[in-house]
């Protein structure tokens, strides 16, 4: 793993912007970073964390990538979102013409600096193809999905508030090296989990489940009961190795907001590793290739 590499450039663009915190005459709040971005590389997952403002009236925005992707998961938490009440909407934009949207307010929290926002973005504008119209790989081949990190150039604040993103602005400094950065830690990871990062730049298609209904199902059957007479919920990111002969080698999981007596022997990873059929990978010429398969798994009881 290349991690020395990584940290410098993180140490480079982290020192190159510096900046006070203050208000805008008009318009929103403006927060200014107090310092430069953090990286943190992790087994399974790469972390950046930058603080705005001051010491006193801290706001902390977190972007995190499980899995080598086009977008990213954010979060902003600390004194800017205190006011912020679960069961509302919130708009967010990145720059005048990056990514833009609404979000739920979930009543997430993120440890002392309490109530926090955010959801997935590829920070640039995203294009879209039609709704309910799949990915055709022959034309868009995986290889080693990455975040738009040129396009991220022009991207320098995020503006968030309640009826339109208004409420406050985190001036970011360009997002071209952060985006660049998590691109590296993400190739670094590839590595890392025992794949041949260039033979991963290669794959046309991915691991394809041949099953997946039926795995649904299993895991669905694998809640606990006592959980759900309680309305408990649970939140998993789940990652499986898939040998080029389409088993599943390994299974991760990532991250989890488990609800209280849930069984790990009989959770995601036990149902995939024993019912889990999968096509394996194809690289440029066709040949069967190991990869990774990545998936999120909700358990959410029904109002």
């Amino acid at each position: 793993m290349q991690i020395r590499s990584l940290f410098a450039a993180s140490a480079v663009f982290g020192l190159a912007i510096s900046a006070t915190p203050g208000l805008a005459q008009d318009g929103p709040t403006v927060l200014e970073p107090s310092g430069g971005w953090v990286l943190d590389m992790a087994d399974n997952k790469c972390r950046m964390a930058r603080a705005f403002g001051s010491d006193e009236r801290r706001t902390i925005l977190l972007l995190e990538q499980w899995d080598p992707s086009e977008s990213i998961t954010w979060m902003v938490a600390g004194d800017a979102t205190k006011t912020y009440r679960n069961r509302r909407k919130a708009h967010f934009a990145f720059g005048s013409e990056g990514d833009s949207g609404e979000m739920d307010l979930v009543g997430m929290t993120f440890g002392e600096h309490g109530p926090a926002i955010g959801t997935s973005s590829t920070i640039v504008v995203e294009q879209t193809r039609p709704e309910g119209e799949a990915r055709d790989y022959a034309i868009e081949p995986r290889g080693l999905p990455a975040l738009d990190s040129e396009a991220a150039e022009g991207i320098t604040h995020l503006d968030i508030g309640t009826r339109a993103p208004d409420d406050f602005r985190l001036n970011l400094g360009s997002m071209k090296a952060p985006m660049e950065a998590m691109n590296m830690c993400m190739a670094n990871l590839v590595e890392h989990w025992g794949f041949d990062v260039e033979e991963q730049r290669r794959v046309v298609q991915p691991p394809m489940a041949k099953n997946m209904l039926a795995v649904a199902t299993a895991i669905q059957k694998a809640y606990p009961m006592k959980a759900l007479g309680r309305g408990a919920q649970a939140d998993f990111h789940v990652r499986l190795s898939v040998g080029a002969d389409g088993q599943v080698e390994d299974c991760v999981i990532l991250s989890q907001t488990v609800a209280e007596d849930f069984d790990q022997a009989r959770g995601p990873c036990s149902v995939f590793s024993q019912k889990a059929r999968f096509e394996p990978a194809m690289d440029t010429s066709g040949k069967p290739v190991p990869s990774y398969y990545a998936t999120r798994i909700r358990y959410r009881i029904s109002s």
